[in-house]
């Protein structure tokens, strides 16, 4: 229960110091700790991806266009944030991109619309 407890207050300290750093410009310069935030708020965007894309697709269209573009083009960005959040906890000590970089854009729920 000890160890449960210590990696919680871990993550919740990276978390805390990775998650105000995170929306930046694409390609500008960051650090290992913005890097293994951006990775961790990849992989939990990736698992909502699709319903926001879906519902994202709606707002812009119609329901009919968010039901079926909304659900293949959602499926693609949850693989894609899946696979770059994994890729930047994985790399996180490495400076790759140069200077830590942002490979990505933000999520949609960071950004207002």
């Amino acid at each position: 229960m000890k160890k449960v407890l210590a990696l919680v207050v871990l993550a919740v300290m990276f978390l805390g110091s990775a998650v105000p750093s995170y929306a930046g410009e694409l390609g500008a310069p960051s650090n290992p700790t913005a890097k293994l935030g951006r990775g961790i708020l990849n992989i939990f965007d990736g698992l909502v991806e699709v319903p926001g894309t879906m519902i994202r697709d709606t707002k812009k269209d119609n329901l009919a266009v968010g039901m079926t573009k909304g659900i293949v083009h959602g499926m693609a960005n949850t693989c894609m944030r899946l696979l770059g959040g994994a890729y930047e906890i994985v790399t996180f000590p490495v400076p790759v991109p140069a200077n830590y970089a942002q490979m990505m854009e933000d999520p949609k729920f960071l950004k207002s619309e």
